[in-house]
């Protein structure tokens, strides 16, 4: 499994010396093209609660691990509220802002509801993929014809929550709270478009 995230060089050289390399060739093959065709998917994500959107912010904005910022509908600097939904799995994505290349930290096990989420662009896509902490299971739900999202932290278990309206700025709280019929736990997000 190791072999799929070497350079060409390292991969190169590892063929050479390898002596069960016939063996897993084939293996090693399948997943690198799993991790270089990952399907992305670009869109803004919204809370349904608070109409609020996430926002990615600039690099200079999270070079030191800032805080995920809840925005108001707005008609100018919409590339900050775009993100990068990469499937890892099924079900199963890195969040990673277009505009930051930061992805959204869900924190640690036990570190209970709270204002806790990160952005972290100190990580590469390779290194998130392989991390629990930047994992998150996106889980539709469908109310007549309105298809919402919840979002939750494969690492903490918390789910993202948009908050009410005046929770403007670094709001962006994580709970435990069940999301069945809880809007402030449900997202919309642009999957289909």
């Amino acid at each position: 499994r190791i072999l799929a995230y070497l350079s060409k060089k390292e991969y190169l050289t590892c063929k050479l010396v390898c002596k069960r390399w016939d063996a897993l060739r084939h293996d090693v093959a399948i997943m690198r093209k799993a991790l270089f065709s990952r399907k992305v998917t670009r869109s803004k994500i919204r809370s349904v609660s608070s109409g609020n959107f996430l926002d990615g912010r600039s690099i200079k904005s999270v070079s030191s691990g800032g805080k995920i910022s809840l925005t108001p509908p707005r008609n100018h600097n919409l590339q900050f509220f775009y993100w990068d939904l990469i499937e890892l799995e099924d079900g199963i994505y890195n969040i990673k802002s277009a505009t930051s290349n930061a992805f959204i930290d869900g924190r640690h096990k036990g570190i209970g509801n709270g204002v806790h989420t990160k952005l972290n662009n100190r990580i590469d896509d390779s290194s998130a993929s392989q991390n629990n902490y930047y994992k998150w299971r996106v889980k539709k739900h469908q109310n007549g014809c309105v298809t919402r999202y919840s979002i939750q932290s494969v690492s903490s278990g918390l789910y993202l929550d948009g908050r009410s309206p005046k929770d403007v700025g670094d709001q962006l709280f994580l709970t435990g709270r069940n999301p069945e019929g809880d809007n402030f736990l449900m997202w919309e997000i642009g999957f289909e478009n």
